[in-house]
């Protein structure tokens, strides 16, 4: 198993989707692509990535396209073949945690306001 962690912005507005587990219950889930900066290059990767139940719903409900985020989780391959023959190998994150870090920059400037306006009374 390959943990990892990759910091980058929404590719598009993420979308919540419900499924069926094998237990009957409803579950959340939301399909990200982050577009990631290399180090020390202009390129960028996209990552794949799943978030499910209440991360998925809090991603979908305060994020959107360029939203800037930091995720955790086990790496996955898979290979599935074509109709026409050729195979076709994917990656993708399961990810264990999430954090909004667009958020947590809005948080630290709206309490540095409300710190100005009380030194100004």
């Amino acid at each position: 198993m390959i943990h990892t962690n990759f910091i980058g912005r929404l590719v598009e507005d993420p979308k919540l989707k419900k499924v069926q587990t094998k237990e009957g219950e409803e579950k959340s889930v939301a399909n990200i692509t982050l577009a990631v900066n290399r180090l020390y290059s202009d390129k960028v990767d996209y990552v794949d990535a799943t978030v499910w139940g209440k991360q998925a719903e809090q991603l979908v409900e305060g994020n959107s396209k360029g939203s800037r985020v930091s995720i955790t989780g086990n790496f996955t391959t898979d290979i599935y073949e074509k109709e026409n023959g050729t195979k076709v190998k994917t990656y993708n994150v399961h990810v264990d945690t999430i954090e909004f870090l667009d958020r947590k920059k809005e948080k630290d400037n709206q309490q540095e306001v409300i710190q100005e306006q009380e030194l100004e009374r």
